[in-house]
């Protein structure tokens, strides 16, 4: 499990908002790793070289820690000595791991001129922009729009086929008598998780969308997406998935994980591949992608020519994965592509005053703090910026 996904758990865990699984994950972890000194040593060691040497107080997380262990119950265990056990094997974990992240007041972040990363608390503003959440609404076949963040429950019924809506999460039971399409989308400012009549577990990014069958008949399964998704793929050796990415790109699988960007801020659609095996086309041209390989594609549709697609086999799949796991990760990205993600994701325009700044930004921010902070931490490399209303103004 990588660092990234271990962050995301604590910090969810420790702000009351992890969901079961996401709970039952983190304790199976740590209970998996309790006597791993190895790693203790190797995550001492990243906190001594990288946490900031100012406002970091390892005894912050203490409580946490704590708190863990109090809630895991093992039979024949008496409390105090779990307590023991989790100071003694995890709080060198918890200070070298979550250094990184925030839970309400704290972030962290490191840039490409700067020799450790820098801690900011701020003060947050009563008229402050907000980060995304879980939003998005769904549209039935007949036209009709469910703003889901609205409705919990069983919200549709056709036929046999039940779809429910629960806690950031779209659902499909029984069968549908009727084929239809539905399509789920999210604004600027929202992400949600869907899973599809035949088990698909889908996230949707800020400005996606998904169009999909309420059953699966036939030789395949075929989806559309726009925006950026992330796919665990039900495994069906009958039946291949395919997504078709915008009329653009199309995507073959029979069961496997992996990512599709196309916002086209640069043109390109991008597919990673995390697990399994993946089919990459365009008109002419094919890829077929091992795990831990992208391919980029110029953005151009399948009727007409296009260039060839591009295989880089070693992304940086931390990157990729950055926005599933709650965080922001600039790894040597230019200012108009930080102000991108920060467009979707807050759902305001950025405005530019004179020359864009030649900046280059790298290191990890946290996708839960409003945008007063978030701006804090990027003035530290020497960009200005402006909040009015929903606009940011970048100034030189």
């Amino acid at each position: 499990m990588s660092t990234d996904r271990i962050n995301y758990l604590i910090r969810n865990y420790a702000a009351n908002s992890a969901t079961g699984e996401e709970v039952e994950e983190l304790f199976e972890w740590l209970r998996q790793h309790s006597e791993d000194e190895a790693m203790h040593s190797e995550l001492e060691e990243m906190a001594a070289t990288t946490a900031p040497k100012e406002g970091y107080d390892p005894s912050y997380w203490e409580p946490f820690i704590a708190k863990v262990l109090e809630n895991r119950e093992q039979p024949g265990q008496p409390a105090v000595h779990r307590v023991h056990l989790l100071r003694r094997a995890w709080f060198r974990y918890a200070a070298a791991a979550v250094f990184i992240i925030a839970v309400g007041i704290l972030a962290v972040v490191k840039f490409s001129d700067r020799q450790r990363p820098t801690s900011v608390t701020a003060v947050v503003k009563s008229d402050d922009v907000l980060p995304g959440r879980e939003r998005a609404v769904l549209t039935l076949a007949n036209g009709k729009a469910i703003v889901l963040d609205s409705v919990q429950g069983n919200i549709v019924k056709q036929g046999d086929l039940t779809v429910n809506n629960q806690n950031g999460k779209l659902g499909y039971e029984g069968k549908d008598n009727e084929v239809q399409y539905h399509t789920l989308s999210t604004p600027k400012g929202g992400q949600y998780k869907l899973q599809l009549p035949d088990g698909t577990d889908v996230w949707l990014n800020a400005a996606s969308s998904i169009t999909y069958p309420t059953a699966f008949i036939g030789s395949d399964r075929k989806v559309t997406v726009t925006g950026e998704v992330y796919f665990e793929v039900a495994k069906d050796k009958t039946k291949p998935f395919k997504v078709n990415v915008d009329n653009k790109s199309e995507v073959e699988v029979l069961g496997t994980h992996f990512n599709i960007n196309s916002y086209g801020d640069d043109g390109s659609i991008m597919t990673t591949l995390l697990e399994g095996s993946v089919k990459v086309g365009q008109k002419g041209y094919e890829a077929i992608l091992k795990p831990g390989e992208q391919a980029i594609a110029i953005a151009s549709p399948l009727t007409t020519d296009h260039s060839p697609l591009t295989v880089h086999h070693s992304p940086d799949l931390d990157q990729v994965m950055a926005w599933k796991n709650g965080l922001f990760n600039f790894n040597q990205a230019d200012l108009k592509m930080v102000m991108a993600q920060l467009g979707r994701w807050y759902d305001i325009d950025v405005k530019y005053e004179g020359d864009i700044p030649a900046r280059t930004f790298r290191g990890k921010i946290t996708r839960d703090l409003k945008l007063s902070q978030v701006v804090k931490i990027l003035e530290d490399v020497g960009v200005q910026f402006k909040i009015e209303g929903r606009t940011l103004v970048v100034m030189p």
